[in-house]
């Protein structure tokens, strides 16, 4: 789930790690350049990384960046957006020591602030 705020040129999108209990919410914060680069920050320092917005701004249709987290693990990823409601992603994830360990097709779809509250209580109670 992506939330987009332009007026500060900020894009949030909020996750939640279930890798171990309990459970981790934490956000990615996407800065938006002038040019269409952006740089990604977490408050806990565990992941940045950087990456090139396509097409016109506030409706881009294609990202493509790359992450690095504390850990090691190179996350190379790729979004492809219709508009606002629909995207799909697609991520190769490598360790430290650069060998490709998993990959990930994403389906992205936009739901209400309403919907998201509901599905993140039910989430982080696990």
């Amino acid at each position: 789930m992506r939330t987009f705020i332009s007026l500060v040129l900020l894009v949030l999108i909020p996750t939640v790690s279930t890798a171990e209990p309990p459970l981790k919410e934490w956000t990615l914060r996407f800065a938006v350049n002038d040019d269409d680069t952006f740089t990604l920050t977490e408050d806990s320092k565990k992941a940045e990384g950087s990456g090139k917005l396509f097409g016109p701004a506030w409706n881009w249709t294609y990202f493509k960046a790359t992450y690095k987290s504390t850990n090691g693990i190179e996350v190379e990823d790729e979004n492809f957006m219709a508009d606002y409601s629909f995207g799909t992603a697609r991520q190769k994830l490598s360790g430290p020591d650069k060998k490709v360990f998993m990959y990930m097709d994403i389906s992205l779809k936009s739901i209400t602030p309403k919907t998201y509250e509901i599905l993140r209580a039910g989430l982080m109670k696990k």
